[in-house]
């Protein structure tokens, strides 16, 4: 709140307030979802007593950590996966948080708001934003800010959304400032769980600083159509199905990407459950305070 205070360009300002007040609006709807991150409330008063306002916003505490560093307790990089280092995630598990992540999604695609509009875009999809309850095993995605319905997106098209989320993840439709729906956060979460079972984001550029907004998007959508290694192939043992369904998510024109979060559910649990039992929260729990007590 005291940053936002601080700043003396007013249209940042408005800009800042207005996601603040988009984010609580859409968290009190979507709230009580076991997949999402709790909204507890949010309130814009004066505390200080000169007059300017303090921006409250409480959410569920998740007591735990986020994908990034479920990367670094298995030692997941680049380099450790070359070297055979890295601690595998086993492929029941991995699925497991797979098949939470669409489990939101298709919560928050598919949802009636008050004001009509049917169901939310995230466009934030990253390590960071999955965030994972390791006492209880209770897998979240967080961080709506910068949300919006399809209609949103093609009204505010080329409004710098790129900048808004982490550029490496965001879609290729996304950077070119085109027709956007509810397929760019499966793309989003695609090169987020490449991430997580090869330690390699196929989007990243290295010892690159761009000058301008559009030679970021160039260089970014010159990786995007690279093509990209299939997780099997990259780290041994890696389950075939749940690397075509990743890669299935990735594809660079939309209408190739699985259709909807419910497709991606169905996919996924019939690789983790097709034996009629699997991964609960339960058994992820256990086993996260293994690998934690395995880092002391």
């Amino acid at each position: 709140s005291d940053f936002v205070n601080k700043i003396k360009d007013d249209a940042v300002k408005d800009y800042l307030l207005d996601n603040f007040k988009r984010e609580t609006s859409i968290l009190s709807e979507l709230n009580g979802h076991p997949n999402i991150v709790g909204f507890r409330g949010a309130d814009c008063s004066s505390l200080s007593g000169d007059g300017s306002k303090e921006l409250i916003f409480v959410m569920e505490y998740v007591d735990g950590f986020d994908l990034n560093r479920l990367m670094r307790l298995h030692n997941i990089s680049t380099p450790n996966i070359i070297k055979g280092n890295a601690l595998k995630l086993p492929d029941n598990l991995f699925g497991f948080i797979l098949f939470k992540i669409a489990n939101a999604l298709d919560y928050a695609h598919t949802f009636d708001f008050s004001d009509g509009q049917q169901g939310i875009i995230h466009l934030d999809i990253s390590p960071g934003n999955i965030l994972i309850n390791s006492s209880l095993g209770l897998i979240k995605l967080s961080d709506f800010g910068i949300s919006s319905s399809v209609d949103e997106f093609s009204q505010n098209r080329g409004n710098n959304q790129i900048l808004s989320g982490k550029p490496y993840y965001v879609s290729p439709e996304v950077i070119d400032n085109q027709k956007v729906d509810f397929s760019t956060d499966f793309y989003s979460l695609g090169i987020t769980m490449y991430q997580l079972a090869t330690g390699i984001c196929p989007n990243m550029i290295f010892n690159f600083k761009a000058s301008s907004q559009q030679e970021l998007r160039d260089q970014i959508r010159a990786h995007q159509q690279q093509e990209i290694i299939p997780p099997h192939k990259i780290v041994r043992g890696f389950s075939e199905e749940l690397s075509e369904i990743i890669l299935s998510l990735i594809q660079d024109n939309p209408e190739n990407r699985i259709s909807s979060a419910n497709q991606l559910r169905d996919l996924v649990g019939h690789c983790i459950y097709d034996t009629g039992y699997g991964p609960t929260d339960s058994s992820f729990a256990k086993y996260l305070s293994k690998i934690q007590l395995l880092k002391i």
